[in-house]
C-alpha cells in the first residue's frame, strides 16, 4: 500500500511538473472583463510565476492575488496559487483556488488535475480519483493522459484493498 503511495505521488510530480512547465503560459483571452485587465493581470501573473519558480511561495501568492483583483476571470491565476498553497501545506486554502479555477475553466484538464493533487495531499482518494477522471475528460496532452491513468489505477488499487481489509474485519 505505501509503495503504491509512493507511485502515485511520483505519477503527481510528474505531470506536476509538467504542468508548472505549461502554465508559464498564460491561455487566450477567456471573454469576459477587460482585455487590457486580462494583459496587466498576466504581466504580474508572469512575475508570480518566476517567484513560484523559485519557491518564494508567499511573494508568488502575493502576486497572483493581486492578478486575481486586476483580472479574476483567468483560471490559471487560481490554479497557480492553489499550487503554491500546497507547497506550503495549506491543503484547504489550495483546495478553495483549485475549485474556483474549475468553475472559471472546467474545460482544462490542468485545473482538474491540481484539484486532484490537493486530493491526494489530503488523503480523499475518491474525490481525487474523481477530479482525475474529470482532467481526462478534458483531453490533456498523451503523456500526461498515460500518468493521470497510471494514478487512477493506483487509487483504484488502493481503495480496493481498503474495501477488502474493511471487509475482513468485519
Amino acid at each position: 500500500m505505501k509503495f503504491r503511495k509512493f507511485l502515485l505521488l511520483l505519477a503527481v510530480l510528474f505531470v506536476t511538473f509538467n504542468q508548472y512547465c505549461l502554465a508559464f503560459k498564460v491561455g487566450d483571452f477567456p471573454g469576459k472583463g477587460s482585455i487590457q485587465a486580462w494583459h496587466q493581470a498576466a504581466e504580474v501573473f508572469h512575475d508570480g510565476r518566476v517567484l513560484q519558480d523559485n519557491a518564494k511561495y508567499n511573494e508568488a501568492i502575493a502576486k497572483f492575488q493581486t492578478a486575481i483583483k486586476i483580472y479574476p476571470y483567468e483560471a490559471g491565476y487560481w490554479n497557480n496559487m492553489g499550487n503554491c498553497y500546497q507547497e506550503q501545506k495549506q491543503y484547504k486554502l489550495a483546495e478553495s483556488a483549485h475549485r474556483r479555477a474549475t468553475v472559471l475553466n472546467p474545460d482544462d484538464w490542468m485545473v482538474w488535475n491540481g484539484l486532484a493533487r490537493t486530493f491526494n495531499f489530503e488523503d480523499k482518494m475518491p474525490e481525487c480519483k474523481a477530479a482525475f477522471i474529470k482532467a481526462l475528460s478534458c483531453q490533456p496532452p498523451s503523456k500526461d493522459e498515460t500518468n493521470i491513468q497510471a494514478s487512477v489505477s493506483i487509487i483504484d488499487k488502493d481503495l480496493s484493498s481498503q474495501k477488502s481489509s474493511a471487509s475482513k474485519a468485519k
